[in-house]
């Protein structure tokens, strides 16, 4: 069974939620269609190439995976980027996530709107029994949309994590 808590609106904020940290990076990562690139935190590693993501990366443990895809819109007003859009996106996301764990028992919860730098984002966690399996932001950058989802198999992320999350989106070119 899937419990959904997600209110009509949002909450918005001026500040970054959970902040931003300042990681220490070894290399910049691309994706296979140079489409997407990012700082690789130290400690983490490209862990797989796959079509179904532009950029997956795993911390050393493997416990902890960061994946960035771009999201396929067809052409017409969604695909276009604008900050009253963002919902609408965020939505249809939802819907899909739902559609996919519709076997069990999740809670969607803490949307909130906010930017890093010149990006708008809308964020929610998933939780299971309690835990934090999962944070996904999706955002706009550069004229199209993209989620970024930060999970654990051990279902203990922290605000450090967020953190970190929101740091790899900053560095987004």
């Amino acid at each position: 069974m899937l419990l959904l808590f997600w209110l009509g609106g949002c909450a918005t904020t001026s500040e970054v939620p959970y902040g931003l940290v300042d990681y220490r990076s070894i290399e910049r990562v691309f994706s296979s269609d140079d489409d997407i690139s990012v700082d690789l935190p130290l400690g983490w590693f490209i862990y797989q190439n796959s079509e179904m993501f532009q950029i997956w990366i795993a911390d050393e443990s493997y416990s902890n995976l960061l994946t960035v895809k771009k999201i396929s819109l067809p052409s017409g007003d969604l695909a276009e980027e604008k900050e009253e859009q963002l919902e609408k996106i965020a939505s249809i996301h939802l819907k899909g996530k739902k559609a996919l764990k519709s076997n069990i028992d999740l809670v969607f919860l803490n949307q909130i709107k906010f930017r890093i730098n010149d990006k708008n984002c809308i964020g929610y966690e998933i939780l299971k029994s309690g835990n934090i399996l999962s944070r996904v932001v999706i955002y706009s950058s550069r004229k199209s949309w993209y989620v970024c989802e930060i999970s654990s198999d051990a279902g203990k992320l922290t605000s450090e994590h967020f953190r970190l999350q929101n740091s790899i989106i900053r560095s987004q070119i």
